[in-house]
């Protein structure tokens, strides 16, 4: 015996006032058999659902359910006298139902009775669907492999057949065919540990409950998160997980940190709950804020690290979505209490690294040239004074006061060039007057020399070029002046400044296309990361985020 069948649409008032109207405006003119017509058409046939066993449109065609309860609707119209029939539409709408429903369970009947025994006794339990019944019976090769899998992981049953939309099913069904591992399969297209499909064997719709079989993608997802020894072993525990899901989904409803809020969360509360006598502690909103700037400073600084935050290519958003997935993944695997433990530290690390920092964050966040000079101004020993020309303005106006290039069309290839570190311009000025008197151009070189104490990176200056106003040759004293300011720069404290700018540049080259966190912060946003971590580890948790795609992918090459 089949489950119950239901009428889904019985006649009620509202279609037995229909009659009426209808038989009132051509009961005159029409015969009852043109009537009985009319009113089969307009006040439609009743549908036809068998519980845990939908009708779908090849079912239909196969019973020819249409035509059967058509031809019955019409029949027990026609066997009324036009008289009697709208007292006898409410009184015997039971009796055509009854009818309806004893002519599609014989017809269902018949059907069942040819299906392949084995097929129908593996999804009775479910309800037979014929979309499932048909991916299970087809005689091929691949029948058994397809039969093992719905033994095995019938809770994934619906969506493997084809009813989820979700193109990695796919993939998985083609393995299955080839006779692979469908736990293999499943872990390698979501991400998620073999253990995490494991724990689904020999799980039906009914013991996990049917909201899980409706989105199995997001089962596998909680579940991952979920330690292993704290995952749902029978009915109770699935419910709990199935409310604890839905309490948590709703409650960072619209956070960009969603999944690894939801996680954290469930992992924490699972494990909670397994434990007799611990109540379940709310979130604080203070903390749920601190990760989600965590979690946004995270994926801009990994993006960053691999050069995709710049990639509107097709392979490169791709793979910015598998990081986003990773650092989901990765923080949804964490218990809450680590969660937040990491969210507050970071953002302690963070406030350290702004004040640490100030100068070169108001520098990223400007559009100045570093300034090589470390006092601001340097004072040759003939008295000269030498400046740093800081940004495109400054070039221009000295340019207009000594009448040179830089006040022409070539500004802007200057102005990309001290910008991007490559050059240094420099103005030499009368000490007490301060007027101005020439200007030099050196090129800047960094290089790694070996000392006695090891390896150190140093940077050199070459002059490119020294001219005095329209472009005469410069004075003997300027030229003095910028021979005295080649041989400081080599000393100790000019070389660490230099090397401090040449690293602040290479710092917003870094920032200058990142979006998300505010440009300047990412600079800041990394150290803070790397000590909330520690470095070596920060290294590793940026490869377990990348989900192995980080191969191939080019590193950062930083000044050390």
């Amino acid at each position: 015996m089949l489950s119950t069948i239901t009428i889904d649409h019985p006649w009620d008032t509202s279609k037995v006032n229909q009659a009426a109207t209808l038989l009132i405006e051509l009961g005159d003119s029409w015969s009852w058999d043109r009537l009985a017509t009319r009113l089969a058409d307009d006040l439609e046939i009743p549908k036809i659902s068998v519980e845990n066993t939908p009708l779908h449109s090849g079912a239909e065609a196969l019973f020819k359910l249409n035509k059967v309860t058509d031809s019955i609707t019409r029949q027990w119209l026609q066997d009324r006298p036009y008289e009697s029939c709208l007292v006898r539409i409410v009184d015997d709408r039971q009796s055509l139902n009854r009818e309806l429903v004893a002519c599609v369970q014989v017809a269902v009947g018949q059907f069942v009775a040819q299906l392949d025994a084995d097929v129908v006794a593996l999804l009775r339990p479910r309800g037979i669907v014929l979309s499932e019944f048909n991916y299970l019976a087809r005689r091929h090769h691949h029948r058994l492999y397809r039969m093992q899998f719905a033994q095995n992981l019938p809770l994934l049953l619906r969506a493997v057949v084809g009813q989820d939309s979700d193109k990695r099913w796919s993939a998985v069904r083609s393995e299955i065919d080839l006779g692979q591992s469908p736990i293999s399969s499943i872990s390698k297209q979501f991400h998620v540990s073999p253990s995490t499909v494991r724990c689904l064997r020999r799980v039906s719709p009914s013991e996990a409950g049917p909201e899980w079989e409706s989105k199995p993608h997001k089962l596998l997802t909680a579940l991952d998160t979920i330690a292993p020894e704290h995952r749902p072993r029978n009915v109770q525990q699935w419910q709990l997980l199935s409310r604890q899901y839905k309490q948590f989904t709703d409650l960072f409803h619209g956070s960009p940190a969603h999944a690894a809020l939801v996680g954290a969360r469930l992992r924490h509360a699972m494990r909670i709950t397994a434990r007799q006598g611990l109540q379940f502690p709310e979130a604080d909103t203070n903390d749920i804020e601190l990760i989600e700037r965590f979690r946004d400073a995270f994926k801009q600084i990994v993006l960053n690290h691999f050069e995709l935050d710049r990639s509107h290519t097709a392979a490169g958003m791709e793979r910015r979505g598998i990081i986003a997935i990773g650092i989901d993944r990765y923080l949804g695997r964490l218990a809450w209490p680590r969660l937040t433990e990491l969210a507050r530290k970071f953002s302690q690390e963070l406030s350290f690294a702004v004040v640490r920092h100030r100068d070169l964050i108001d520098f990223i966040d400007s559009q100045r040239y570093w300034c090589f000079i470390p006092d601001g101004e340097f004072i040759a020993p003939n008295g000269m004074v030498v400046i740093c020309l800081e940004d495109i303005a400054a070039l221009r106006k000295h340019g207009q006061t000594i009448n040179n290039c830089l006040a022409g069309g070539h500004r802007a290839q200057y102005h990309e060039a001290c910008a991007s570190g490559r050059s240094m311009i420099v103005a030499v000025l009368a000490q007490e007057s301060r007027r101005t008197l020439s200007t030099a151009e050196f090129r800047l070189q960094t290089a790694i020399a070996t000392t006695s104490s090891g390896h150190n990176l140093r940077v050199s200056l070459k002059l490119v070029q020294h001219t005095g106003r329209g472009n005469t040759s410069p004075g003997f004293a300027e030229t003095q002046a910028i021979s005295a300011l080649v041989s400081v720069f080599e000393s100790s404290i000019w070389q660490a400044h230099a090397i401090k700018g040449m690293r602040a540049i290479a710092q917003r080259g870094l920032v200058a296309a990142s979006a998300g966190t505010t440009k300047p912060m990412l600079f800041a946003s990394r150290e803070a990361l790397q000590r909330t971590f520690g470095e070596s580890r920060t290294v590793q948790v940026f490869q377990e985020v990348a989900s192995g795609e980080a191969h191939g992918l080019p590193n950062r090459i930083e000044l050390k």
